[in-house]
């Protein structure tokens, strides 16, 4: 009798284990696609500064994401896109897409491009939560 208590104490140990590890690999996955959102906002005023850019082209930073997130839920929303392909591939597809675009603010030749790179972030992003 004492063994079966044992095994089922382990086996709820162990449920319970598991259940943490899934927090803590969702709370992952929800914050980091929306660090590429934050990212270059954050740093706004500098890019500003170091592209010698208007106050209205510094806010289109931002605002290029937001129009990239919004035509992002119309495509996935139009296209059923969560309907057509594996959630966890949608998701992992978009993040990278996200990070990709990130990065290309590194190298952006011109403010033209910073915006494009801006404007393609927002829109796996929104993919990304798209399931949530």
């Amino acid at each position: 009798m004492a063994m079966d208590h044992m095994t089922a104490a382990n086996v709820t140990a162990a449920s319970a284990a598991r259940r943490w590890l899934m927090l803590g690999v969702v709370s992952v996955g929800a914050f980091l696609p929306m660090t590429t959102w934050f990212s270059a906002t954050a740093i706004a005023p500098q890019l500003t500064r170091l592209w010698d850019l208007s106050p209205a082209q510094g806010a289109w930073i931002t605002g290029a994401v937001q129009i990239g997130f919004a035509i992002g839920a119309l495509v996935s929303s139009m296209a059923g896109l969560p309907d057509v392909f594996s959630l966890r591939k949608l998701i992992g597809v978009s993040a990278l897409t996200a990070a990709a675009a990130n990065l290309c603010l590194l190298f952006a030749p011109s403010v033209g491009l910073l915006l494009v790179a801006r404007f393609v972030t927002g829109r796996p992003w929104r993919a990304c939560i798209h399931q949530r």
